[in-house]
């Protein structure tokens, strides 16, 4: 079941939440399930577009990739996603706290749980064959892991190592792993 909602005085109105409670009412259970969250974010002018993500914010985002877009000029907007509570996974020794609906007034203490947080972020680079739209369920599972659609490692070109988590670096400082170019991409 999704809910969706927004509000439009609080000063948040630029904001829509998404609410998603998944229920197995099979006999099975279900291991090396993942959720995602797909977008194609278009910016004004889409082919100048990059995306980035901020692992410890839970935060994924697009934004222009030379601050200077056709449709909006200098200093165009960027939109972000950002998880704000992750499902509860049984995590011995741990104690996930909620509410239940979400902005209720119903405080949930589940021992024995956690939240969890974004564990993989990934893009997709227009009819790149590596990095492309994923064609298949096998490519798709491959993104939704935080690989590439062959299945294949993103490796940081920081420190030569492999990440689920492409373009993780600080645009605003020109800092760490970022793109290198603007395309029309999908993340």
């Amino acid at each position: 079941m999704q809910t969706n909602w927004s509000y439009k005085n609080a000063g948040i109105q630029d904001l829509v939440f998404s609410d998603y409670k998944i229920i197995n009412r099979s006999n099975e259970t279900w291991e090396n399930a993942y959720i995602s969250f797909w977008t194609d974010d278009d910016l004004g002018r889409p082919l100048d577009d990059a995306t980035a993500v901020d692992s410890i914010l839970n935060l994924t985002y697009t934004y222009n990739f030379d601050n200077n877009d056709d449709v909006y000029g200098t200093a165009p907007p960027a939109v972000g996603f950002l998880i704000l509570q992750g499902p509860a996974v049984p995590s011995v020794n741990d104690t996930a706290r909620y509410y239940d609906p979400p902005g209720s007034n119903n405080f949930v203490e589940k021992n024995n749980y956690k939240l969890l947080k974004i564990s993989s972020s990934n893009m997709f680079h227009n009819a790149d064959p590596t990095t492309g739209d994923p064609v298949s369920y096998i490519q798709t599972y491959s993104n939704m892991q935080g690989l590439k659609r062959d299945g294949s490692q993103w490796i940081s070109p920081i420190n030569s190592q492999p990440s689920k988590f492409p373009f993780s670096g600080d645009h605003v400082s020109s800092s760490g792993w970022l793109q290198t170019n603007g395309s029309d991409g999908d993340h």
